[in-house]
């Protein structure tokens, strides 16, 4: 394998000016087909490392006097480390002596088993429910009614009105999951009654869980966190409002300042919506025109294009008498039936008189005077 890898080196990946060591390693080596330079290592090596070389080197330079059983054992400990099956019993001629005493072979680097040990099934006691939720207890009644959104229910509970419940045990100031209060809860509630009563009933907004955050910090919308600034407009003095996190109270004067601004924005909105919508008319009407007077120039166009040599030199020579009276298309003059002036009018014509409009062609057929 080595001189086949030799080679290998030698013909591919040497170059020119490096193959004269190549040469000279091996005339002094004699690395030969039929030559015995190359022996195997009667010890396990590893991966051909600068570390590794250093102790297969001490191992085969090393000389150690050793009894035959621990020569046997050794041997029997290192092909187990390997994998390799056991070989058969030694015969009852002596054996050489090893390279080195086993006890002296570092094995830090290799993978070391831990001794099987019977695995033992543990039996953990089950987890103990808190006493809040028992359904023989009113808190699990009060807290499953916050969270099914039954005001009602949670109502009576509260005064007393519930015969299959005992309130004996109701504590607004208990500690829940999380050390959460019924306060925490009900602020996260959809309905913001809940939070109202127990506001009323005297639950402390100062309390925090676990997460330390008080129970107007998880407010779920706007109105909650107003309730919480009407209570405190209403009971300033009730509790430290700075420890339970409320910014300022909300008055009934100026919760109509804000719905008188917000009245004015509506309008304001309103107003510009409505220009918004009359400018959209505008620009779709101005659209409309444009659209139309090319759809009559096109038609002119074609039209122009359908025309012959004479009836465009006729067109043109009309064209020209009318700019220059003044007029687009028609001539000087009056309406036959009603005197009307014609300028800047294009006339109806009928039977050699002009008229000025649709009205006055018909009332001139049927007659009729002004």
């Amino acid at each position: 394998d080595v001189l086949r890898l030799f080679k290998q080196w030698y013909q591919r990946r040497v170059a020119q000016y490096n193959r004269s060591v190549f040469d000279k390693f091996k005339a002094k080596y004699h690395i030969t087909e039929e030559g015995d330079t190359f022996v195997s290592i009667p010890v396990m090596t590893y991966r051909p490392t600068l570390k590794e070389c250093t102790r297969v080197h001490r191992i085969l330079t090393t000389v150690s006097p050793s009894t035959r059983e621990e020569f046997d054992a050794w041997r029997l400990e290192n092909m187990r480390k390997s994998r390799v099956p056991a070989p058969s019993p030694p015969s009852s001629t002596r054996h050489p002596a090893p390279a080195e005493n086993p006890r002296s072979i570092p094995n830090s680097h290799l993978k070391q088993r831990s001794p099987r040990t019977e695995t033992t099934t543990v039996t953990t006691p089950l987890q103990e429910i808190p006493w809040y939720k028992h359904e023989d207890h009113v808190m699990y009644h009060v807290i499953k009614a916050i969270e099914t959104s039954e005001f009602d229910r949670f109502s009576d509970i509260l005064d007393g009105r519930c015969n299959d419940v005992d309130t004996s045990g109701l504590v607004l100031a208990a500690r829940l999951d999380h050390a959460d209060t019924l306060l925490h809860l009900a602020s996260q509630a959809s309905d913001v009654r809940f939070l109202e009563m127990l506001l009323e009933r005297g639950a402390n907004p100062e309390v925090m869980n676990s997460s330390r955050r008080t129970p107007y910090e998880l407010a779920a919308s706007k109105d909650h966190r107003n309730s919480f600034r009407r209570f405190m407009a209403r009971n300033p003095d009730q509790w430290d409002y700075k420890l339970a996190k409320i910014p300022s109270p909300l008055t009934p004067k100026m919760e109509a300042e804000q719905e008188a601004k917000k009245q004015v924005k509506k309008k304001q909105q309103r107003t510009k919506a409505q220009a918004r919508q009359k400018e959209l008319k505008a620009a779709e009407k101005d659209r409309l025109a444009k659209e139309q007077l090319r759809l009559i120039e096109d038609a002119q166009v074609l039209r122009c294009k359908t025309l012959t040599a004479r009836e465009k030199c006729l067109l043109a020579a009309e064209r020209r008498l009318a700019s220059e009276q003044g007029l687009r298309g028609s001539t000087s003059g009056s309406c036959t039936f009603c005197k009307t002036g014609l300028d800047s009018l294009v006339p109806f014509e009928k039977e050699g008189l002009k008229f000025c409009s649709v009205n006055c062609v018909n009332d001139h057929r049927r007659g009729r005077k002004t």
